[in-house]
């Protein structure tokens, strides 16, 4: 992943981490990258029956971005850090904002247990 499409998606999970119901997960990433599937869990008691519980592994909800999401964007400003994205010598000042949006993009990343 270049570090421009990485940047992308850190603005991404910036705008999710404002607009997610509480309690999902949402997970973004390149084709292939989020994982879903069923996870099957076999529980063995000593002297009582085996049991197997299935469980969803992965994100709860999509992002799913409209019209609504796309305003929301431009109140938050996620435009004008893509716009930073773009420019060949971002200010000092641009560059910690897009690095501030990368902590908080790797701490949406972040799984709970």
């Amino acid at each position: 992943m270049t570090e421009e499409t990485r940047r992308a998606i850190d603005i991404l999970y910036f705008y999710q981490a404002h607009h997610r119901t509480k309690g999902l997960k949402v997970v973004i990433g390149l084709q292939g990258e989020v994982f879903f599937a069923r996870r099957y869990l076999p529980v063995l008691q000593d002297d009582g029956p085996i049991s197997l519980t299935m469980t969803w592994a992965g994100p709860n909800m999509a992002l799913t971005i409209n019209e609504a999401a796309i305003q929301q964007m431009e109140q938050m400003g996620a435009f004008v850090l893509s716009d930073i994205l773009r420019k060949d010598q971002p200010t000092d000042f641009e560059e910690h904002l897009l690095r501030a949006v990368h902590w908080i993009a790797n701490a949406e990343m972040q799984t709970n247990f």
